[in-house]
């Protein structure tokens, strides 16, 4: 049986040329804030993981509106600086190991409470300028570059002359080898010089680094467990 195609192509073409742009455009990926004054979808988490399927990179706007999703209870949002902050209140950070640790978690905390106080805890993610066809062409760059690095000592036929593998260390035993193991040290220096870091958290236009600060533990013992939820979801929407 032939179906007729025809009537909702012509309806997708009626459509007002307004709604097709509103539908296409996207807010200013540097323009976040606190939750509590942008205007976002905040739907369940299932959808924001579909945009994570169906595009190569989230954007700066869609990632803080998937994290914000999954975030613990008493946790909270923000931007400063073009960074998120995400914080947690009356959380007693300690720095360093007790001079005596109680067999009682609760006198631990108590203990590491007296001498550090409560304050509010912040985990920060940086966003620093990195262009989408930048971050293309290094990641293209960079696999293009190790595979002839990890094919370089079958091209010269270094492999026999290496002392210990452990090392890595070359020995030329004639002038073929000697030539050959100089070669080798040329191009490999060349194509190490080449090799640019590629971020390795990455939303479209930015690279994201992780800032958890320096602690021995946190507390409540719940806080710590739920920083590294956190961050173990900022790792699965990025990477």
């Amino acid at each position: 049986m032939k179906t007729n195609y025809f009537p909702i192509l012509f309806l997708f073409f009626l459509l007002p040329s307004s709604l097709a742009i509103a539908q296409n455009s996207t807010e200013d990926v540097g323009a976040i804030g606190p939750a509590s004054s942008l205007n976002i979808d905040t739907s369940p988490i299932g959808a924001s993981t579909n945009v994570v399927k169906s595009k190569e990179f989230l954007t700066k706007y869609e990632f803080y509106t998937a994290l914000l999703n999954i975030l613990p209870v008493g946790w909270q949002m923000s931007e400063r600086e073009s960074n998120i902050i995400i914080s947690r209140p009356a959380v007693t950070v300690q720095k360093l190991p007790l001079n005596v640790i109680p067999e009682d978690p609760i006198q631990e905390e108590e203990q590491a409470t007296l001498q550090y106080g409560k304050r509010t805890y912040e985990l920060v993610l940086r966003f620093e300028s990195f262009p989408k066809t930048q971050y293309l062409n290094s990641k293209e760059l960079f696999s293009e570059v190790n595979e002839k690095l990890e094919k370089l000592e079958e091209k010269y036929a270094v492999a026999e002359m290496k002392l210990d593998d452990g090392t890595g260390w070359f020995i030329a035993r004639n002038k073929d080898q000697k030539n050959r193991l100089v070669f080798f040290h040329i191009e490999k220096a060349t194509l190490e010089d080449q090799l640019k870091p590629v971020p390795d958290l990455y939303v479209e236009d930015y690279a994201v680094t992780i800032e958890k600060g320096s602690f021995y533990k946190l507390f409540p013992v719940s806080v710590e467990s739920q920083l590294n939820f956190i961050v173990q979801q900022v790792q699965t929407l990025l990477k």
